[in-house]
């Protein structure tokens, strides 16, 4: 899980609607934090304004082509 900002929330739910956001705080104080998983669909929506989100996408990236290269006959 990695934390995130209202705004990307916000992103990232008009793509995915029923996205597992995770909101902290349950009452209505300006305290709460959101938490979005690790997952790949998620996290190239907010690639350009979250440094977390851009640090996974690049070792997710650098796995498929070692993986693609590992795997070629």
């Amino acid at each position: 899980m990695i934390s995130i900002t209202k705004a990307e929330s916000e992103r990232v739910r008009e793509v995915f609607p029923h996205a597992e956001i995770v909101r902290t705080c349950i009452q209505k104080s300006k305290r709460h934090h959101y938490y979005l998983p690790e997952a790949e669909k998620y996290l190239q929506l907010i690639v350009d304004s979250n440094y977390a989100a851009a640090t996974i996408c690049k070792q997710i990236d650098k796995e498929r082509e070692r993986n693609k290269h590992r795997y070629r006959h």
